[in-house]
């Protein structure tokens, strides 16, 4: 079968999961093909998100009085507070005289950073804020410097990061399969038609297809918040337990313990 006749039986209904259980072979490679596909098109997507971003930010620094970062002390060169709104929202606001708190920022609807002459704020909404010392960053940074940094295309260094990501993703899914595997073992021997392991860990590891690809595609559907976490794992088990009944529905006894 190939990739894209997998993808369907794995995601669309229950039925094909009687065709692709009685393979042995290639439930990872499917995994893997589909990961990379997923990591691909959202890698990309937030490459051309982030070069507009610093495609725009590079203008605005045009724009911005000369600075000096060094020694753990801040130079501005223009008038202060000095105040502008970056791409995607954040507010940023240099004062070295000390004029603005933190604390008056909190209220900004993206979130803010605050630079001061020794340390840089980070204020988010309802949060307090977050203090960094500036003496502990090494050398030197002026506009020139961020102007050159931007110029180089840094959205580039997302592909070595999205790399990592992938193998990260590849090595959770391994795992969250040896996790379905288990629970399909436990309702294959709860209605006395036992499987094996590898059976159960191949039907974990397409009974995810659909929660990954919602995942990469729906931002509010997350793992890390508690209704994501809960949904991705029910709609897993959903395809799990309905996609293993359709193949024990029609497997003989020989295949249902290949």
């Amino acid at each position: 079968m190939s990739f894209f006749a997998k993808l369907r039986d794995a995601t669309i209904g229950f039925s094909g999961y009687a065709r692709l259980l009685c393979d042995p072979r290639g439930g990872f490679g499917f995994m893997a093909t589909l990961l990379a596909i997923v990591v691909a098109i959202n890698g990309y997507m937030n490459m051309v998100a982030l070069r507009q971003m610093t495609t725009e930010l590079a203008r605005q620094v045009e724009t911005w009085p000369e600075f000096r970062i060094a020694g753990g002390q801040v130079e501005f060169a223009g008038p202060m507070p000095f105040a502008q709104t970056l791409p995607g929202g954040l507010r940023l606001v240099v004062d070295t005289t000390g004029q603005t708190a933190p604390e008056s920022l909190i209220e900004s609807s993206r979130g803010a950073v605050l630079v001061t002459r020794t340390s840089l704020y980070v204020i988010q909404p309802g949060l307090q804020p977050r203090a960094t010392n500036l003496a502990g960053l090494q050398g030197e940074l002026t506009r020139a410097d961020l102007q050159q940094f931007l110029a180089a295309r840094p959205e580039r260094l997302l592909s070595f990061v999205y790399l990592f990501v992938y193998l990260a993703q590849l090595g959770f899914k391994a795992l969250d399969a040896a996790i379905l595997g288990l629970i399909a073992m436990l309702y294959a021997g709860s209605i006395r038609r036992p499987i094996p392991f590898d059976l159960g860990y191949r039907a974990g590891l397409y009974a995810m297809s659909l929660p990954i690809i919602i995942q990469w595609i729906w931002k509010e559907f997350t793992v890390f918040s508690q209704p994501g976490f809960l949904i991705w794992w029910m709609t897993a088990v959903i395809y799990l337990v309905f996609g293993l009944r359709a193949y024990l529905a029609t497997a003989t006894p020989p295949e249902r313990l290949s």
